[in-house]
């Protein structure tokens, strides 16, 4: 029910973003600074009995940023973006299972930069991304090798984001963000926790990721 109620909020979540990007594009349309996005994922999977940030993936995409004032703008983004959890070395060590879980989404960030300094130049950025689910997979160390358990999570998964991105020259910065399932994002997947590999349990799920980027800037301000 509750899931329910958080996916027709999200819907119309993005289409308030919807008419305000083109609202934003309409007014501003002479005016923007283009961005290509190259990264790297660092995630997890909050509740799926695996601890930190194992799972690597890449993230690629485009933005484009659209100023209000000398301090502000609005900054839609489109990126793929691949992650997903992992067993760690200590986890395989105590002798748990290796797991290791691959989602992929194609993901719509709508953010608010705000410019802290000017020299350095230095932005702080927020807001929420609406992120499509294009894939999901998973090892559990069998000989079946990866299985595909995209039917088992939820296509849309919202997300809140905050990061800081500094310019270290005219067309170039760099990024780092933090991003956090704000729904849950399985829907009946059955995880074998590896503190328990006898029970399969249903649990809640949130995607936890930390992304570094480098940032290029078509048409820096």
């Amino acid at each position: 029910m509750i899931n329910s109620y958080l996916y027709k909020i999200s819907r119309v979540l993005v289409l308030a973003a919807a008419s305000l990007l083109m609202a934003v594009v309409a007014a501003q349309a002479q005016h923007f600074e283009g961005k290509v996005i190259v990264g790297l994922n660092a995630s997890q999977i909050d509740g799926d009995g695996l601890s930190g940030f194992n799972k690597p993936g890449a993230q690629l995409g485009v933005a484009a940023a659209f100023p209000f004032n000398d301090k502000f703008s609005v900054e839609p983004q489109l990126l793929f973006s691949q992650k997903g959890s992992k067993s760690s070395n200590d986890e395989l060590d105590k002798g748990y299972p290796y797991i290791i879980f691959r989602t992929s989404y194609l993901e719509l960030p709508v953010l608010v930069n705000y410019q802290i300094s000017d020299a350095p130049e230095l932005h702080l950025q927020g807001g929420l991304s609406f992120n499509y689910l294009l894939s999901a997979s998973v090892d559990n160390g069998t000989n079946l090798g990866f299985v595909d358990v995209q039917d088992s999570f939820h296509k849309l998964d919202l997300c809140g984001q905050l990061g800081l991105e500094y310019r270290i020259a005219s067309r170039w910065g760099l990024h780092i963000r933090h991003s956090y399932s704000l729904k849950n994002m399985n829907k009946n997947w059955l995880y074998i926790f590896p503190s328990n590999p006898n029970a399969n349990i249903r649990s809640n799920a949130f995607n936890n990721t930390l992304s570094f980027s480098v940032r290029y800037l078509l048409n820096p301000n």
